[in-house]
């Protein structure tokens, strides 16, 4: 039996032994998951949070629990943390990042019992990750869930299932066993029972497979009985799967897979890691059906259960890591860190998502005696998964299955990523690349257009190297989301403007690279705006299309120019590779007097100068224009009334560009660029039904400014008030300002039920009302 205990907790600030039995003090009422602080979005400060706190919650004892063994279930404590129990210490976990549990039979009492948390939240330099700098901030408080679970004095300990083809195997570990005990095997699928059994050892199942596409999962359900009577049982979901990273690449039930994926830390704005379930499925959600990817890092430490069971449902495969980052502590350090792997391992080893164990400490130096215990950790406890190793330099010493690396080559002007050969100096070892792009080309979300079209580029010219290497398994872009950090990385403001997407998960131009590589729905992203005041004498610049179509047609003023196919020369690899859209002209010369090779030199040197300025000019294009003023009579005048009349005219009325893109030669989606004329706030919500029952429920709310043609107004930062009405909270500050046309908040049940709004006030346009419904679960 399971009792959540993530309501009504009392909360001090500071530490006081008063409070670990009954203190006359009243603490802040609070409920999991809970941040020690709410935090500013931008320049946040750590010292706000680091402190030494203590949560306290009153337990009556129920006397359906004598004769029964009581255990404290704490998911995650950032990161330090120790159990009380009536004033007595029970237990302690030093690591914010995984689960651990703490029996408190003995320490009960009939009647009240005063259960207390003390959790510090310092980066303490004696606990992984700390002891180094840290590129990202570790946040605070009791920031997961925590339980009771009741149990007989015997009962299932563990169940470790793993899978061989169609055959499975389960070994379960009971304690207090006795002689006369018997397990029971049972299949489950949807509403259907197999019957396995009371041994589980390679038994064939009539089953299907789990796979990227079709993740089809099942439940195990495993009874233990004394004759007829059932003592505990135990239900755990998985997958029938074969993975496996090879020379040549990985494999999944026997086929190869190119692997793409993004790194993502489990951070938000103003709450940093306290979200619950439905913010975890809504990164999951983001990731697979949003960005179209099949695999996902967890940087750098185990993450959310709810975020790896959300995986395991949609086919998205993790590789996830011991907490770390570059620094290796003394023996103590090492010694926690060990147990961290032993940790990870046991809580995740039966969720298919999971691909690999990381077991080094991200960018960390060479130290084998450490990391061959981390090695021997996860193999003895799961022998059927490989382990890797991030490092960031080449040719380290290989302990571990995959060698997995940091490749920050590109620096938009040389190849995408190291050879394999280059990295490892063997052509046999599996190899994975971890990390591109990130602080080689940070780019926030109100860069210039040039910037932010040169970020998603970079992306694509590094997704498409990954993809012509076969024998790279595939790769992880840094990442997923901008991020805060400390001082000592980022941008002014303390963040790591290195995502796809913005803090709230809104895409930046790069995420649709990602999400025009899948074929779930048509995408097509035009960069950039076409508005020839934001670059240099009126340069309109490059133009590219990142889509999913199989060609584009481009209408200005309703007039054909041209149609324009991928770009299969740079990205030959891509599914779907950029279309650059190098054509603004078309026909339209030929109501000029210029006929022939004439007209031919004069488009392309107006394309030329329209995409990349004068100085771009080498002497041959410079000679060219040269033989038109001397054989042709054409004058400065002439090319600049041209370039006024078919390119653009600083002051001159503002074109409008259709980019109309086609899928099997129908029209699949429409593009609109012009001039503006209004705005609207586009409010997308992850989901409106809200639960309010085990926790509270959290509402992710990304929003974007909006002109008439559906395009991102990427410099509108005016205010936008924020209210509520009905049993909801806004999470932040209720005045905000967008950054680069996009920003977000959350709202939060409160415990109560009803019907609730959220309004957003903006001035020059109407309300927006959002109408959500708080139920009890």
């Amino acid at each position: 039996m399971i009792i959540n205990l993530n309501n009504s907790w009392e909360y001090y600030e500071k530490f006081d032994e008063r409070h670990l039995k009954n203190s006359r003090d009243v603490g802040e009422n609070v409920r999991l998951p809970h941040t020690f602080k709410v935090l500013d979005a931008n320049y946040a400060n750590p010292k706000l949070y680091q402190r030494d706190s203590i949560y306290v919650k009153k337990i009556e004892f129920d006397e359906l629990w004598n004769e029964k063994r009581v255990f404290l279930n704490i998911e995650g404590a950032a990161h330090y943390s120790k159990v009380y129990l009536n004033g007595e210490f029970l237990n302690e976990h030093s690591c914010g990042y995984t689960y651990y549990k703490t029996e408190i039979t003995n320490g009960l009492v009939k009647g009240e019992n005063i259960l207390a948390i003390r959790v510090d939240s310092t980066e303490r330099h004696d606990i992984p990750p700390f002891g180094g700098t840290v590129d990202y901030l570790a946040y605070s408080g009791l920031y997961r869930e925590v339980s009771l679970e009741i149990k007989n004095k015997s009962y299932i300990e563990d169940v470790y299932i793993h899978t061989e083809g169609k055959k499975v195997t389960a070994d379960t570990v009971i304690e207090n066993d006795n002689e006369g005990y018997v397990l029971n095997y049972k299949l489950l699928d949807n509403n259907q029972i197999t019957d396995l059994g009371s041994k589980l050892n390679s038994k064939e199942c009539d089953v299907v497979f789990w796979d990227v596409d079709n993740p089809k999962l099942y439940t195990l359900i495993v009874s233990l009985y004394n004759k007829e009577s059932l003592i505990d049982q135990k239900k755990i979901r998985f997958g029938f799967r074969d993975i496996r990273f090879e020379k040549d690449g990985f494999y999944i039930n026997g086929k190869k897979l190119k692997l793409r994926g993004l790194n993502r830390h489990q951070s938000y704005p103003y709450i940093g890691y306290a979200m619950p379930k439905s913010g975890q499925v809504s990164d999951a959600d983001l990731l697979k059906n949003d960005l179209g990817l099949n695999c996902v890092r967890t940087s750098h430490y185990p993450q959310s259960k709810h975020f790896i069971e959300r995986c395991d449902e949609i086919g998205l495969l993790v590789f996830t890591e011991m907490p770390g980052w570059q620094h290796i502590g003394d023996k103590d350090w090492q010694r926690i860190s060990i147990e961290n792997v032993k940790d990870m391992v046991l809580q995740y080893r039966n969720h298919p998502s999971i691909m690999l164990w990381g077991v080094r400490i991200n960018e960390s130096k060479d130290l084998d005696s450490f990391y061959k215990k981390t090695n021997d950790v996860a193999r003895e406890l799961d022998p059927y998964r490989q382990t890797g190793g991030v490092r960031c330099y080449e040719n380290g010493h290989l302990l571990e299955d995959v060698y997995t690396f940091n490749d920050f080559l590109y620096d938009g002007k040389n190849d995408g990523v190291r050879s394999r050969k280059k990295v490892t100096g063997s052509a046999e070892v599996p190899y994975m690349v971890t990390e591109y792009n990130g602080h080689m080309f940070p780019c926030k979300p109100f860069d210039s257009e040039e910037k932010l079209l040169e970020h998603a580029l970079r992306h694509a010219r590094v997704l498409n190297d990954i993809a012509m290497h076969n024998d790279i398994a595939g790769g992880f872009g840094w990442c997923m989301s901008d991020y805060q950090t400390h001082v000592d990385f980022g941008g002014d403001d303390i963040i790591c403007y290195h995502g796809v997407t913005d803090m709230f998960r809104n895409l930046k131009p790069a995420g649709y690279v990602y999400k025009s590589q899948s074929n779930r729905e048509p995408v097509m992203e035009i960069m950039p705006s076409m508005n020839l005041g934001e670059n240099s004498a009126s340069i309109l610049g490059k133009v590219y299309a990142f889509t999913n179509t199989d060609y584009i047609e481009l209408f200005i003023n309703n007039r054909l120019i041209n149609r324009f196919y991928p770009d299969t020369k740079h990205y030959s690899a891509l599914l779907h590779p950029p279309i650059e859209i190098d054509d603004i002209i078309g026909d339209k010369l030929d109501d000029e007097k210029y006929k022939g090779s004439t007209k031919k030199s004069i488009k392309k040197l107006l394309l030329k100068y329209s995409r990349e300025g004068l100085s771009s000019f080498t002497i041959k294009d410079k000679l060219e224009a040269l033989k038109l003023m001397v054989f042709n009579g054409m004058k400065s005048s002439e090319f600049t009334r041209l370039y006024e009349t078919y390119i653009g005219n600083w002051g001159g009325k503002r074109p409008v560009f259709k980019f109309v893109g086609y899928i099997n030669d129908k029209e699949a989606i429409t593009v609109i660029k012009g001039a503006y004329e209004s705005k609207h706030l586009e409010a997308e919500v992850d989901h409106m039904d809200l639960i309010d029952g085990e926790t509270y429920d959290i509402a992710t709310v990304k929003l974007r400014m909006l002109n008439q043609n559906n395009q991102v107004m990427r410099y509108y930062q005016e205010p936008i008030e924020i209210e509520t009405e009905g049993p909801i909270e806004i999470v932040g500050p209720n005045l905000i300002s967008l950054k680069g046309g996009m920003g977000g908040t959350y709202v939060k049940t409160v415990g109560e039920t009803g019907k609730a709004k959220l309004i957003f006030k903006i001035h020059g346009t109407e309300d927006v009302i959002l109408e959500f419904a708080v139920k009890h679960n």
